[in-house]
């Protein structure tokens, strides 16, 4: 199946806009995209914008809808945003911007593409499901940079909550295990992440 509908991660999002150019000049977009608010975002103006992505634009092409702030949607939005990116028309694409999946409906972050963007060199922490495609060269480097990393541990419970959610136990509690470790003070937190990469290969 082919993807219409992105899951961008950003460390930030700016009230300046530009997450939006920067996927405006990612994706080459003709035309600008509709842009919405997730927070305080309700049932009635989200079925608004869908009644009128249902039309196809005048001119063909494609629409694109950016939703920023995604994480911070309600239940219900994100219900019936789910029904949306589950068959969108063949012309609409959905982005999604966040700074944080784990608060995201798992069914919603799995029927997207995922893309990082960072704006320093410490790599965030891998999506549940991406681990699996990294090499041993990726996790060892991850390790050594996310060992020096002053949020290492908020990462780290960030993506043991999304293991969690998403069922992944075994991984989940490889991750409790790794969070443990760096609650010690003066552990050797670069060892311990190598030790995981290790067990979870």
């Amino acid at each position: 199946m082919l993807h219409q509908s992105y899951l961008h991660i950003f460390r930030q999002v700016s009230a300046d806009g530009s997450q939006v150019e920067e996927l405006r000049r990612r994706f080459g977009w003709p035309a600008p995209p509709t842009i919405i608010e997730g927070a305080g975002l309700a049932v009635r103006d989200l079925r608004l914008i869908l009644s009128d992505s249902a039309k196809r634009p005048l001119m063909g092409g494609t629409m694109n809808i950016i939703l920023l702030n995604a994480d911070t949607i309600s239940q219900e939005v994100a219900s019936t945003l789910l029904k949306s990116i589950e068959e969108p028309p063949e012309y609409l694409n959905w982005h999604l911007i966040t700074t944080n999946e784990s608060k995201m409906l798992v069914t919603i972050v799995s029927r997207c593409q995922r893309f990082r963007y960072f704006s320093s060199e410490i790599p965030e922490q891998p999506a549940v499901d991406d681990w699996d495609k990294m090499t041993l060269v990726q996790k060892l480097e991850w390790a050594k940079q996310l060992s020096s990393d002053e949020d290492a541990l908020a990462r780290l419970n960030s993506w043991m909550a999304a293991a969690r959610q998403s069922r992944q136990w075994s991984l989940a509690r490889s991750l409790e295990g790794l969070v443990r470790v760096f609650k010690k003070p003066g552990s050797n937190k670069r060892l311990a992440l190598e030790n995981f990469i290790l067990q979870n290969l």
